[in-house]
């Protein structure tokens, strides 16, 4: 009889160069969402301001997801070429001629079919090829639902506050919580290593660092204990309030991302992820009777593309920059880390988004205190992308085979 073995077998799994490199262009350009919305909205609606940003992005996926598109056409037709396409084709495409339609003229057979029809079986094919199971579907939606809510959280914060870093950072406290998911089960990964709590902690603590280091705890704090609480204390308080429910959906649609990318290309992911929160925000306008379809900078659905520098330009960058480069940036490096790997990157962006205030004039240049809690955050990411840089995932492998000789199968 056949010879049945099982093979437990340590595998060392390497993050390419190239997943480094997505997530640190991800990082850097997702953080300048703080100021592009913080500077050109003033006046305008929450509900609005959020619309402006789903909308942007999603016109600004669907040429990305347009190309994907067309490239996995092109490769599909490709394999069907190199695998007896012929015999394929001979299934879809009819024998026997149409009434009208030319024959060759010696056999009686069809002639081949016009280009139009040969895109149009493609694209039939590639759709038809599309099978995703509930898993992941149920995945996506959470994704879009989350998302949705992660970055109104964030837009809510970043237009009470007066100290927008401070949002920042604190509504990137993802980590956090995607380590506590981890410890109770309720997030994949398995149980998180000692490094990978204290390079998330080393983070968290650099966050803090940088947060009270540009708290502006002076005078204007001495006047507001003697008045009571002021209305700015106040607005800071509620904005941290809302990051950190803005950290707590970024962590779940995170984790809902890795999921679904398990079965869902990341330009199609993004596109409904992007989509659908323009859908969300389209619905919530309706429901408040604020929807309108206009080019008005201050209230129109479209006002991001009225032509001027704090619309068109800026929200060009926001939905080329911020949430192609960086947003679908996270999403394709999910191909090649963990959740965890990318919201310990994301906790960078609060101090990015300083320093690209301080080149640019519009805040003050960080302090030597600062500068170190940003070195903090840094050493924690580290140690975070050490662990998850050279994991060892144990695989069970079947042996069968008649002979002994065998053949392998991953189980």
């Amino acid at each position: 009889g056949g010879v049945e073995r099982t093979l437990v077998a340590t595998v060392q799994r390497e993050v390419p160069v190239i997943g480094w490199v997505i997530l640190a262009v991800a990082t850097l350009t997702a953080s300048s969402s703080v100021l592009v919305i913080k500077n050109t909205t003033e006046g305008v609606p929450e509900s609005v301001v959020q619309a402006w940003r789903y909308l942007a992005a999603t016109l600004a996926a669907l040429p990305i997801a347009a190309i994907n598109t067309v490239r996995d056409m092109r490769e599909e037709a490709l394999a069907r070429q190199s695998s007896g396409s012929s015999q394929a084709m001979s299934e879809t495409t009819p024998l026997l001629p149409s009434i009208g339609q030319p024959c060759d003229g010696s056999n009686g057979m069809a002639a081949p079919p016009s280009p139009f029809r040969r895109r149009s079986t493609m694209v039939q094919a590639h759709f038809a090829k599309q099978k995703v199971g509930r898993g992941a579907k149920t995945a996506l939606a959470g994704c879009v639902v989350s998302y949705w809510i992660c970055n109104f959280a964030f837009m809510v914060a970043i237009r009470t506050t007066s100290h927008p870093e401070v949002v920042a950072l604190f509504a990137n406290l993802a980590p956090l919580v995607i380590v506590l998911a981890r410890m109770t089960g309720l997030s994949p990964g398995g149980f998180p290593t000692l490094i990978e709590i204290g390079g998330c902690v080393a983070a968290l603590a650099g966050a803090a660092i940088c947060t009270f280091s540009r708290g502006g705890h002076g005078e204007d704090g001495a006047d507001a204990s003697s008045s009571g609480l002021s209305s700015e204390r106040l607005g800071d308080l509620i904005a941290i309030l809302w990051s950190l429910v803005a950290s707590a959906f970024h962590a779940i649609y995170t984790i809902l991302t890795k999921v679904a990318r398990k079965e869902i290309s990341a330009p199609t992911l993004h596109i409904w992820m992007q989509g659908g929160s323009a859908a969300l925000a389209l619905i919530g306008l309706v429901l408040v009777g604020d929807l309108h379809l206009s080019f008005d900078p201050n209230k129109g659905a479209f006002g991001f593309l009225y032509p001027s520098n704090s619309r068109l330009l800026a929200w060009s960058w926001m939905g080329i920059g911020v949430d192609t480069l960086g947003t679908l940036g996270y999403t394709a490096a999910m191909k090649y880390v963990k959740p965890l790997m990318v919201v310990m990157a994301a906790i960078l962006q609060g101090s990015v988004c300083v320093f690209e205030a301080s080149a640019l004039g519009i805040e003050a240049p960080p302090s030597l205190e600062y500068i170190g809690g940003t070195i903090l955050v840094l050493a924690g990411g580290f140690a975070v992308a050490k662990v998850q840089g050279g994991e060892h995932d144990t695989d069970a492998i079947e042996m069968k085979g008649a002979d002994g000789r065998g053949t392998l199968d991953s189980v």
